[in-house]
């Protein structure tokens, strides 16, 4: 079993590795054109976002490889470890994409009030 799961795991960092690559490049561009059409504070949240977005997606793919397997291994004992180790993964995933994404909206909104502000950070007194 073993074996097998290192093969799918690198199986599977192959595949987003490939991805990626291409999704650099969709991002340049789409960053740079929307850095001259709108603003580079939209480009700077467009980049974060899909920064963020293929972090989540690495650790999905990490935590759903490895979840696979040891869900298949506590099969082999019953069907209800199996369900409870695949939910308590499904349930990590799931944590991480979404903290994932509102740190990315907390830090994109910070960021446009801090500029709105005139850059002045909230927490600092105002002279």
């Amino acid at each position: 079993m073993n074996s097998i799961s290192i093969k799918i795991q690198q199986g599977a960092k192959a595949f987003l590795m490939s991805e990626y690559k291409l999704l650099i490049i969709f991002m340049i561009v789409v960053a740079v054109v929307m850095a001259v059409a709108l603003s580079p504070i939209t480009a700077l949240a467009f980049v974060t976002g899909g920064v963020l977005s293929a972090a989540a997606g690495y650790v999905g793919m990490h935590v759903a490889t490895r979840a696979n397997t040891r869900t298949a291994h506590a099969a082999e004992a019953s069907v209800a470890k199996a369900l409870n180790v695949s939910f308590k993964s499904g349930l990590t995933h799931g944590l991480v994409r979404r903290l994932v994404r509102v740190d990315g909206l907390v830090a994109v909104a910070d960021r446009s009030r801090f500029q709105r502000d005139g850059g002045c950070h909230p927490l600092r007194a105002h002279r």
